[in-house]
C-alpha cells in the first residue's frame, strides 16, 4: 500500500489541498517571472541606472576578488543580503548585470507565489477564501511595482519576498506547529533585514501574532459574528512553555547568526547604521513637512510625507487603487470575526512601515513594497467578502471591475518603467557625447552620473560629492581635467553645499571653460598645468 492510500481521508483531503494550493502558487509565480521575461525582452534593459544600482552591482562583483585574492572590496554603506545572492549567480550570469536581474525577477516571482500561501494559511476558511488567495496573489503578480523591481539590479524585489516568506512561515509554524517553520521565518527575516534595514520592523507585527496566536483555544476553532465556525492556526499538539521557550530561542540564534555579522561589517564602514539619515533626521514632526535638507540636498515635495506614503499604498502601480481600497472591508471581515492575530499582522506590518517612513526627511514609492503582500492579501479578503454575497449582478460587477484594476496597475507600471528605460537610454547617450569630446588621458569630475561613467568607459572617473578643494588642486597639477555637470540642479537642490562649493570653486581657480553642452549637463575642460 503506497503512503497516500495509507493516509486516512482527512489527512487525504488536506494533502489534496496542499498540492493544488502549491500548484496555483507555482502558476502565480509562473505568470509574474513570464510577464517579467516578455517586458525584458520587448524592451531591452540592463537593470542598472542612477546610482544605487551600480553600487549593488560593483559591491557584488568586488566580492569574488575579495574572496579568491584578498583584494579591497569597495565601500558600501547598505546591508549585503542582496549583493552577496547576486555574487553567487555571477558565474552563471557571464559576470553581467543579468545576475542581478536574475536574483530580482525570481524574487518577485516568489512573492507573487508566496502572497497566495499566505493568504490559504492564515484564512482557509474564510468566504472563497480561494478567491481571496487569487485576488492576493494576482495583485502582486501583476503589479507595476512588483514588475519594475524584478527588472533593476535593486535590492527592492528580495527584500519582498523574504518579508513574504517570513510571514508565510511564522503563519505555517502557528497552525502546524512544526518548529523548522518557526527557524524558517526567523531566517527569512534576518535576511529581509541585511537586504533592507527597514525590514527588521516586521519583527514587531510577526511578534505579535504570535503572542495572540498562543492565546487561542486548543483545537484553534473560533466563530465568527455570522456564526460560521472557522479553524484557523491551530496547533498540531500541545507544548510546554519550556519546548516553546526552546523553540523561540532556536529561532533567534539562526537569525542572529545572521545579522549579528551584518551589524559588525556595518558598523566598521565610514558611514555606520547610527549615522543613518533615517535614523539621525527621523522624527515624526517629519510626517507633515514637505521641505528637507539633507545631505542628498534641499528637496521640495508635492504632499507631506506622511500623505505621500500613504498614498503610495494605493497608488496605481503598486496595489490597484481599487483593490486597495478593499483591504479597508478585509480588515473590517477580520474585525467582526475577532481575528486579532491575523488583524495585527496584516494590518500592522503596512500600518509600522507607514509609520516609519512617515518619520524620515524622504520620499520615494521603492521604499513601501515589503508591505504588498500583507495589503494584497487584506484586499483579496475584501473582495471575495463582497463577492460572497449571492447577487449575480454584482459578482459579474466585481470580476469585472478586479479585471480592469489589475489591467489598469499593470499599464501604469509599464508606463513607467518605459520612462525608466527611456531615462537609461539617454544617460548611455551622454555617456557616448562626452566620449566623443575627452582625451584618453582625461580625468573626469562628475556629479549624479558618476558611477554610470565609471561602468561605461574606461576615464578616471572622480565624484564630487567626495573631493574637497584640496583634492581638486591635486588632480587639476597631474593630468588633464574635465567637469561634467548639471549646472541647474546644482545650484538649485545643492545650494551651499559640497557640490556646489567645488564648482564654485573650480570657476575661480584654476577656472572653467565650456566644451559643449548636452541638456541638462554641461562639459567644462578645467584650466590648469595638466591641461
Amino acid at each position: 500500500m503506497s503512503r497516500r492510500e495509507s493516509l486516512a481521508p482527512a489527512a487525504q483531503l488536506g494533502l489534496l489541498r496542499i498540492e493544488t494550493d502549491g500548484g496555483i502558487a507555482f502558476l502565480l509565480a509562473g505568470l509574474a517571472l513570464g510577464l517579467g521575461l516578455a517586458v525584458r525582452l520587448l524592451w531591452p534593459f540592463d537593470g542598472l541606472y542612477g546610482q544605487d544600482a551600480f553600487a549593488y552591482f560593483r559591491y557584488a562583483r568586488a566580492l569574488w576578488p575579495w574572496l579568491l585574492h584578498g583584494s579591497p572590496l569597495p565601500i558600501y554603506y547598505w546591508p549585503a543580503g542582496y549583493p552577496l545572492i547576486v555574487a553567487l549567480v555571477l558565474p552563471l550570469a557571464g559576470w553581467g548585470s543579468a545576475s542581478g536581474q536574475a536574483v530580482s525577477i525570481v524574487a518577485s516571482a516568489a512573492a507573487a507565489g508566496l502572497t497566495y500561501c499566505l493568504s490559504r494559511e492564515l484564512l482557509p476558511e474564510a468566504p472563497g477564501g480561494r478567491i481571496a488567495a487569487w485576488v492576493a496573489g494576482l495583485a502582486v503578480a501583476l503589479s507595476g511595482s512588483v514588475l519594475r523591481a524584478g527588472l533593476v539590479v535593486m535590492s527592492d524585489a528580495l527584500a519582498l519576498a523574504c518579508c513574504a516568506a517570513a510571514v508565510w512561515s511564522l503563519a505555517r509554524s502557528t497552525r502546524t506547529g512544526r518548529y523548522r517553520w518557526l527557524a524558517a521565518a526567523a531566517l527569512a527575516l534576518a535576511w529581509a533585514i541585511i537586504t533592507r534595514w527597514v525590514c527588521g520592523l516586521l519583527a514587531a507585527p510577526l511578534l505579535v501574532f504570535a503572542l495572540i496566536a498562543r492565546r487561542t483555544t486548543d483545537d484553534g476553532r473560533r466563530t465568527t459574528d455570522d456564526g460560521q465556525s472557522m479553524t484557523l492556526l491551530r496547533g498540531s499538539f500541545p507544548l510546554s512553555s519550556l519546548v516553546l521557550r526552546l523553540r523561540w530561542l532556536v529561532a533567534f540564534a539562526v537569525g542572529a547568526l545572521v545579522v549579528v555579522p551584518q551589524l559588525i561589517v556595518s558598523a566598521a564602514t565610514p558611514v555606520a547604521l547610527a549615522q543613518h539619515q533615517w535614523v539621525e533626521a527621523w522624527s515624526m514632526a517629519n510626517a507633515w513637512q514637505r521641505d528637507f535638507t539633507t545631505v542628498d540636498g534641499a528637496q521640495h515635495y508635492v504632499l507631506p510625507v506622511a500623505a505621500f506614503y500613504l498614498a503610495q499604498m494605493a497608488w496605481p502601480s503598486f496595489l490597484a487603487t481599487p483593490l486597495a481600497l478593499l483591504a479597508l472591508p478585509g480588515a473590517i471581515w477580520l474585525v467582526r470575526g475577532r481575528l486579532w492575530a491575523e488583524l495585527a499582522l496584516l494590518a500592522g506590518w503596512p500600518l509600522t512601515l507607514w509609520l516609519f517612513l512617515s518619520g524620515i526627511p524622504y520620499q520615494n514609492a521603492r521604499f513601501v513594497l515589503p508591505a504588498l503582500p500583507a495589503l494584497a492579501v487584506l484586499a483579496g479578503l475584501g473582495f471575495a467578502w463582497m463577492y460572497a454575497a449571492p447577487v449575480r449582478w454584482r459578482r459579474v460587477a466585481l470580476a469585472v471591475g478586479l479585471a480592469l484594476a489589475l489591467a489598469g496597475g499593470l499599464a501604469w507600471g509599464l508606463r513607467d518603467y518605459h520612462r525608466l528605460v527611456a531615462d537609461k537610454n539617454d544617460q548611455l547617450g551622454l555617456v557616448a557625447w562626452a566620449r566623443g569630446r575627452l582625451p584618453a588621458d582625461a580625468t573626469l569630475l562628475t556629479f549624479g552620473a558618476t558611477l554610470t561613467l565609471q561602468h561605461y568607459t574606461a576615464y578616471d572617473v572622480r565624484e564630487l560629492f567626495y573631493l574637497a578643494p584640496a583634492d581638486l588642486d591635486d588632480v587639476v597639477r597631474r593630468q588633464p581635467t574635465y567637469l561634467l555637470l548639471d549646472v541647474a540642479n546644482i545650484e538649485r537642490q545643492w545650494a551651499g553645499l559640497r557640490p556646489q562649493q567645488d564648482y564654485r570653486y573650480l570657476q575661480r581657480q584654476p577656472g572653467l571653460e565650456v566644451v559643449g553642452r548636452r541638456a541638462p549637463y554641461t562639459l567644462f575642460r578645467v584650466k590648469g598645468p595638466g591641461t
